[in-house]
């Protein structure tokens, strides 16, 4: 979760072709679909972060961890 939206930015520098689809405009340069590109200040891994991985092809939750400072990141 966000709590605190104004560290998220649209980014304004040039693309290059490194970070491509990075467009630099505010959305992903894609013929299929929009996504916007924010940028959001660095930020520490806290104690009960959520990482979810989803399947492409259905959307479902495959794989959950949490995220605990003493032992790292651990599958639920």
């Amino acid at each position: 979760m966000l709590d605190d939206a104004i560290s998220v930015k649209l980014p304004t520098d040039f693309p290059t072709i490194d970070n491509a689809p990075y467009t630099g405009r505010g959305f992903t340069g894609s013929k299929n679909i929009v996504l916007p590109e924010l940028i959001q200040s660095n930020r520490n891994f806290v104690d009960e972060d959520i990482l979810g991985i989803y399947c492409s092809d259905t959307g479902k939750l495959a794989q959950k961890f949490i995220y605990d400072s003493d032992f790292g990141w651990i599958l639920q």
